[in-house]
């Protein structure tokens, strides 16, 4: 680790002793001797540095200004530091083998970070399950369903979404889920679904957003078989526009399809699903998660070979494609087969399309990432001076102030048409856990970060 380390003197110590320190991917606990300096290093070594004076710290993390977040187990005295390692900042839980233990060390950290103490009870009681009532279910899947409530303060209405605790850890969703709670507290954009609260109780992860009662565009799709270029062009520069915002977060989404897709009572669009979503992916580094949608997976994807951002606008070229044409350009029951035509077959596209429709699609749905669209620093402004996208005054767009080409027929606050009829039909209830709901110790240490509540107007 290549880390300048200041001169450890007993002058500049505020405090050292051991800890244990949870690991961040094998997640079991280690014992640190860690020295905490006046300048807010806070140095853990393996054995305890004799002459006090060590280069190589196995952590060297920064608490100025960090946070620090208490959690009450009934076994563990733990705290977690949401601090800087090096240029990045991460979360680091630690335990002490008492409460005096735990107090001092907190006491020495929020002295030098100069930050208030939060206690695990302070975020997640602040919202429950008996804040809201439930009216209908909007929608089901593996891990749990989404319902339609009314929160009883305000009388407003949201979309919640509730997740079992038991299937996300069987079934090693658990990063998934975490990762979009995380995105979800970050973002703030206009096509992008927003969260109201996050909160748990003892066998949900409940997500409360806003509700977006225009349907999926997957449903719009499957009305009208397919869209004329003026409504494409004009839900494909949406998408572009929240693309490129997550993009400059250094998120790559990973997952663009059309039932990701929902409209909004004015007819603009709301991306959701945030779980494929992959974080700190700068501008030129790779990933080799082999995830997402088949039918819109990129070709780097398939082959395994690392890829970036440009995935995105792959996907976002499968897309616009489905929306002009009315099919998938790549399609086949049997995954292999289709596999094979997106790494070797290039898409038909039809005479009715215009040039510059088709020289977009051309950009979009190159096999070789460096030769599509959209490749580089560069690469969403090259997308966005496509003479396709000539009508679109983006500075317009993202104030929505383009008139939508197609707006929703709703009839109320409450109405549910554009939402799966059967499924609606389901009751609202809360299903009891198979097993025993999991310990406190291990609810705190897997999710004691869920909770928030958004204070944005």
């Amino acid at each position: 680790m290549n880390i300048e380390i200041d001169k450890i003197t007993m002058e500049n110590i505020v405090k050292e002793g051991w800890i244990w320190k949870k690991g961040e991917h094998l997640r079991n606990w280690r014992l640190r001797y860690y020295i905490l300096l006046e300048n807010g290093q806070f140095l853990g070594y393996k054995k305890n540095p004799n002459d006090h004076f060590v280069k190589s710290p196995l952590n060297c993390f920064n608490v100025k200004k960090c946070e620090i977040l208490e959690m009450n187990g009934n076994k563990q005295f733990i705290f977690v530091l949401k601090c800087f390692q090096q240029n990045s900042q991460v979360e680091r839980i630690f335990s002490l083998s008492n409460e005096n233990d735990r107090k001092e060390w907190i006491h020495a950290l929020q002295r030098i970070s100069q930050n208030k103490l939060i206690t695990f009870e302070q975020q997640s009681n602040k919202v429950t399950l008996q804040n809201f009532e439930y009216i209908q279910v909007l929608g089901r899947g593996t891990f749990g369903k989404v319902m339609l409530c009314r929160e009883k303060s305000s009388q407003q209405l949201f979309a919640i979404k509730l997740v079992k605790k038991e299937i996300i850890r069987s079934k090693q969703q658990l990063n998934r889920t975490l990762t979009e709670n995380r995105i979800l507290k970050r973002i703030n954009h206009p096509f992008l679904i927003s969260l109201k609260y996050s909160f748990q109780t003892p066998n949900h992860l409940c997500f409360v957003m806003d509700y977006i009662n225009g349907g999926e565009l997957f449903f719009h799709l499957r009305r009208f078989t397919k869209f004329t270029e003026e409504k494409a062009r004009f839900y494909t520069a949406e998408i572009v526009s929240a693309l490129s915002y997550l993009h400059d977060l250094s998120i790559i989404y990973r997952d663009v399809k059309s039932e990701n897709i929902l409209l909004d009572k004015d007819g603009h669009i709301k991306l959701v699903d945030f779980g494929l979503c992959r974080e700190k992916l700068h501008c030129g580094h790779k990933s080799k998660s082999f995830c997402g949608t088949p039918e819109y997976m990129a070709p780097e994807v398939i082959r395994r070979i690392g890829y970036g951002r440009e995935v995105d606008w792959w996907s976002t070229g499968v897309f616009l494609y489905e929306m002009l044409c009315g099919v998938l350009p790549f399609f086949h029951n049997n995954y292999n087969n289709l596999f094979s035509l997106i790494l070797l077959q290039h898409p038909k596209i039809p005479k009715y399309i215009s040039a510059e429709a088709k020289d977009l699609l051309k950009g979009l749905l190159r096999k070789n990432p460096q030769h599509r669209l959209g490749f580089g620093s560069t690469g969403t402004q090259n997308i966005k001076n496509h003479p396709f996208f000539n009508p679109i005054n983006w500075f317009d767009l993202d104030k929505k102030k383009v008139v939508p080409p197609f707006v929703p027929q709703i009839d109320n606050e409450e109405d549910t048409k554009y939402f799966d009829l059967v499924v609606a039909c389901e009751s609202t209830s809360f299903t009891p856990p198979l097993h025993s709901p999991l310990g406190k110790e291990d609810d705190e240490m897997l999710f004691g970060r869920f909770s928030f509540k958004d204070k944005r107007e």
